[in-house]
């Protein structure tokens, strides 16, 4: 500080001033919920993915100790196909490509020199749209509505499911392609 420089007396304490401009837990929480940042997004959808490939794997694992038993034992009948199904949709659609997509989401704008993907709100969507049909498609397996289920309705919200999470992943595809096409920093080549 120079001796032209006035010297700013504040009338707020440093503590309360610390309190009002830092956020609580709950409010950290919310704002990453509907955050436009790459960043916050990817983190958001990995952390979901990762999530979705350890239940897949926990379902995996029972499925295998259902081989081992051999007689059948061990699970009801009935249970058998959805537990398969619900490893394989949720290794595949469930984590692996929405973890590759949300390294996309991350790395790509900072590749690109751009401060944030085309559609940062589409991309959110994505990923919430994304989300909501893994829960469709858990809530139509437990209830026996997957493809070998005899519950029709819970069958048709197992497609219902099925299909908001294809267009959530296309929605995030798009938006990364997008970025690719049009935020290039000046000069940069496909």
């Amino acid at each position: 500080m120079s001796i032209l420089d006035p010297a700013i007396e504040s009338s707020v304490p440093a503590d309360a001033a610390a309190a009002r401009s830092e956020p609580s837990l709950l409010g950290r929480f919310l704002a990453a919920q509907v955050s436009s940042d790459h960043k916050t997004i990817a983190k958001l959808l990995g952390a979901d993915a990762i999530a979705a490939i350890v239940i897949a794997a926990l379902l995996g694992a029972l499925a295998g100790l259902e081989r081992i038993d051999g007689d059948g034992a061990l699970l009801p009948e009935r249970l058998l196909p959805e537990i398969f199904n619900g490893y394989r949709l949720g290794l595949v659609l469930g984590g692996v490509i929405p973890l590759l997509l949300a390294i996309c989401v991350y790395v790509v704008p900072l590749q690109l020199g751009a401060r944030s993907l085309a559609f940062p709100r589409a991309a959110s969507l994505g990923a919430w749209t994304w989300l909501f049909g893994i829960v469709l498609i858990v809530i139509a397996l437990f209830n026996n509505g997957g493809p070998h289920g005899s519950n029709d309705d819970l069958s048709i919200l197992y497609v219902g499911g099925v299909g908001l999470v294809a267009i959530g992943l296309t929605l995030i595809a798009a938006t990364v392609a997008t970025s690719v096409l049009t935020t290039r920093a000046p000069g940069m080549r496909l």
